[in-house]
């Protein structure tokens, strides 16, 4: 056991909260086109023992986490 398993996250796929060594984060580009890959980035948490959550953060999409906000409120 790690000193990062207190350490807590939720998971942005499945919204799980999972210690730290089970989270993982894929960084998708939510920048213009017109700017450098890279420049503005969301981390997208996954859980990194579940293929569902793998799968979820590769297939992010900025547009449809948006609207899953607006919708709450």
């Amino acid at each position: 056991m790690s000193r990062f398993d207190s350490f807590t996250w939720r998971c942005d796929i499945c919204h799980e909260e999972r210690p730290d060594s089970k989270i993982s984060v894929y960084k998708v580009d939510i920048g213009p086109r017109s700017l450098p890959s890279g420049t503005l980035v969301r981390n997208v948490k996954y859980c990194n023992d579940n293929s569902r959550c793998y799968e979820g953060a590769l297939h992010w999409s900025e547009e449809d986490y948006l609207m899953r906000q607006r919708v709450k409120v």
